[in-house]
């Protein structure tokens, strides 16, 4: 046959436009693929006869199937028999057969063909919706092992059921694209830049785990969010202690450790007798509470000693004096228990409200105890040592404090502006 027809194209005895097509290896690879058929399992209701093609209907009755399905023969799978589309839509319709199956088509000629797309129980593993929930287990998975903060789980799940699913569900994860992303990014309510960041951010993480598991081929890319290089709310030394005295007497020793010895709250309300070593005049700070969970871990990851702030030594000997080591230092007199991080924050409320200061605690007691140090001369590395950092970097953001170095800039100018004595002249004229 080929030969025929090369020599009726050398004979003339073809048009030249359909010459041309039939001399194009990628029109007949695109073209001429007829692989698979349009079939049905049903029979007509009313005659009981089965459905004949173009389109697959009774000629008798002149009645269509509900159902049908598409069977293909493809070299590399065997026999297929494919019931639904990408999207999981039966083939309720011979529209809907037919669309599908020259798609079908296309992909064998393309060679990206994969039937698992095609398969339902296939394409419910590859949902959105599904591969997200099996991500957020093993997210689970990480704190119950110490190794993520229960916290962040709880920001995951609210980014999931108000974010991610509404946009993203019924969507094959194969299938995206950084267009998608795109739109999804586009089509966020608006939210603080810091908010969006997390949000787009927890999405990356997502999609690089995939990537990472081979559930996708392809690297999606993320629109970059920049954040406002702030510097940290905090307040000075007087406005620390005016803040102690608005707490009550009962709960005020929990609070002068969190605001003089730089420990996040979390931290200060896990800290435990066996954490003080009261002859070396240091304390290891070893867990938190996340979500009214303790964790056998800190956020920094590191764990070494630092030195007690001198101020609380009477107070922190005091406390820890005929108490078992694994006592916890600080209890809620209301509960015999460690403070939940509720009842901090209610304690912390009422007491700024009645200072008239709005200022969380985070930043009334770590940010300005570092902020300031930072003022006083302290240097970033000590600073960072007390803090727990990890990252000089995270440091840093207290700098904006040194104001007294600031002063050498201007005391050190070689250049001194005075003030004009007398009115301005140009040419000798008075101006």
């Amino acid at each position: 046959m080929r030969e025929n027809l090369r020599e009726d194209l050398f004979d003339n005895k073809v048009p030249m436009e359909l010459t041309n097509q039939l001399t194009n290896k990628g029109y007949i690879d695109t073209t001429l693929c007829m692989k698979g058929k349009v079939r049905t399992k049903e029979k007509c209701p009313k005659c009981k006869g089965k459905y004949v093609e173009n389109p697959l209907h009774c000629p008798t009755c002149m009645t269509t199937p509900n159902r049908y399905y598409i069977d293909l023969y493809h070299a590399g799978y065997g026999k297929i028999k494919i019931y639904s589309d990408k999207m999981g839509h039966p083939l309720d319709s011979n529209q809907r057969a037919a669309r599908v199956l020259e798609a079908i088509r296309y992909e064998i000629d393309q060679h990206i063909f994969d039937p698992s797309k095609y398969i339902s129980r296939d394409l419910k593993e590859f949902t959105f919706e599904n591969r997200v929930e099996a991500w957020l287990q093993s997210k689970l998975a990480e704190v119950e092992k110490g190794h993520l903060a229960a916290s962040y789980l709880q920001k995951l799940k609210c980014y999931i059921k108000d974010y991610y699913v509404p946009f993203f569900q019924g969507m094959d994860v194969r299938d995206l694209r950084t267009f998608h992303i795109h739109q999804f990014y586009q089509k966020m309510p608006t939210k603080s830049a810091k908010y969006t960041k997390n949000i787009i951010g927890a999405l990356e993480n997502f999609f690089n785990t995939l990537l990472r598991l081979e559930y996708i081929t392809n690297k999606l890319s993320f629109p970059v969010i920049q954040l406002d290089n702030k510097a940290p709310k905090w307040i000075n030394l007087e406005t620390q202690l005016k803040m102690l005295e608005r707490i009550p007497a009962e709960d005020r020793d929990i609070f002068a450790l969190l605001s003089f010895q730089v420990v996040r709250p979390g931290e200060g309300t896990a800290v435990k007798v066996m954490d003080f070593n009261f002859d070396e005049g240091s304390v290891t700070i070893n867990r938190t509470f996340s979500d009214n969970v303790l964790r056998e871990r800190v956020k920094s990851k590191v764990v070494r000693p630092r030195l007690i702030n001198p101020v609380l030594l009477p107070m922190l000997t005091e406390l820890c004096k005929n108490k078992f080591p694994d006592s916890f230092v600080f209890t809620n007199p209301r509960t015999g228990r460690p403070y939940t991080g509720d009842a901090m924050f209610r304690i912390w409320d009422k007491a700024r409200k009645a200072a008239g200061i709005y200022i969380t605690l985070y930043q009334a007691t770590r940010h300005s105890v570092a902020s300031i140090a930072v003022s006083n001369g302290a240097s970033l590395k000590a600073i960072q040592d007390v803090l727990g950092h990890t990252d000089i970097r995270t440091t840093l953001k207290y700098a904006h404090a040194d104001l007294k170095s600031q002063e050498a800039v201007f005391q050190k100018q070689i250049l001194t502006l005075r003030p004009q004595t007398g009115p301005s002249t140009e040419n000798g004229t008075e101006i």
